[in-house]
């Protein structure tokens, strides 16, 4: 399979495909979305339409035609615009690009570090040739759990997933795939009723985070918070503020650090409303009790990598981005953080 991924056309197709998504919980469906796309992959700047209907929320309609992103969600009147050519839209085209193998063989290297990946051998979805592919996690009780894809051996496109974590299941198969469409230009914009609701999100991005000192952070939320000293393996980056609810002020601080010239991690302190104990029901898979600190935290060891504590009113998180930094890195430099006052 490898040998074929290497040696297939870097040219991703233009296709018209119809799918299904159906999610379980405790083995009885919960939600069902139909879904319709149109992808245009012909020339340098890839164009797309994707119309859901969902059994719950309704009718969303989302359009790209490589300029400009417009989500129009019908029945609650809103609509959400963003320019690609804004900063604020940095790294989009990661997720929205149309290079379906480079994008699956990226997820998949990117798994490989948690779950064990085999090739299950060749079978046929919608009469084409697929390549079955499991996921399957290391480790109990993790977020991400069991995976199964079926990658169109033609066009790279996954013609169908399954994915399965504890009491939940989601299936997404394709009933239909055209890859020989008729693709108008029109088909990749629209025009919004003039009674909606318009967000522009390259101005919520803009405004929501900003950069600033240490200093001016101390400032911003009124105390001390937790840093770490320079002079050791890790330098300060920068430091973010965002502000996801304007109405309490600053929400969270993020200082990223780097070492070699690359950031090895990112240490997060958010002021929430409640600064309670988590119950055992708010835990996420694979998240385990640990002391940090001296005081009740947690650490996660799987997909992402996480210390969290709470202390003096904040909610602590250190976010390892090294894949070589372990676990016990992160406690370390926990450890090692002073209050900056």
């Amino acid at each position: 399979m490898i040998k074929k991924a290497v040696s297939a056309s870097e040219k991703p197709k233009s296709y018209y495909g119809e799918y299904k998504m159906k999610i379980y919980e405790n083995n009885k469906i919960k939600e069902t979305v139909s879904a319709r796309e149109w992808i245009d992959n012909s020339n340098d700047v890839v164009k797309r339409r994707i119309e859901l209907k969902d059994n719950s929320s309704g009718t969303t309609i989302s359009t790209n035609d490589g300029k400009n992103i417009i989500v129009y969600i019908k029945e609650q009147k809103q609509a959400m615009t963003m320019s690609l050519e804004s900063p604020a839209a940095n790294g989009a085209d990661d997720v929205l690009g149309g290079n379906y193998k480079n994008q699956l063989l990226k997820q998949l290297a990117g798994m490989s570090k948690t779950h064990n990946i085999t090739f299950q051998g060749e079978e046929n979805v919608l009469d084409r040739k697929a390549y079955h592919i499991k996921a399957e996690p290391k480790q109990k009780d993790t977020i991400l759990g069991t995976l199964d894809y079926w990658v169109d051996e033609e066009s790279w496109i996954v013609s169908k997933a399954v994915t399965a974590s504890k009491n939940s299941k989601t299936e997404i198969q394709y009933s239909k795939l055209d890859f020989s469409p008729k693709l108008d230009s029109s088909l990749f914009s629209q025009k919004l009723p003039d009674n909606i609701k318009v967000e522009n999100m390259n101005n919520q991005i803009k405004n929501s985070e900003n950069v600033i000192t240490l200093d001016e952070a101390v400032k911003l939320v009124g105390k001390p918070i937790l840093y770490l000293p320079e002079g050791g393996a890790y330098k300060l980056k920068d430091v973010k503020s965002l502000h996801y609810d304007k109405s309490e002020g600053v929400n969270e601080i993020n200082q990223s650090y780097e070492k070699d010239g690359a950031v090895a991690f990112v240490l997060t302190a958010v002021n929430p409303k409640d600064t309670g104990e988590k119950s055992d029901d708010a835990k996420l898979p694979g998240e385990k009790e640990m002391q940090v600190r001296g005081k009740k935290g947690s650490v996660m060891d799987d997909t992402i990598k996480t210390v969290s504590w709470s202390e003096d009113g904040f909610n602590y998180n250190i976010l390892l981005q090294d894949p070589k930094m372990s676990l016990d890195d992160a406690v370390k430099i926990a450890d090692s953080l002073l209050l900056k006052k």
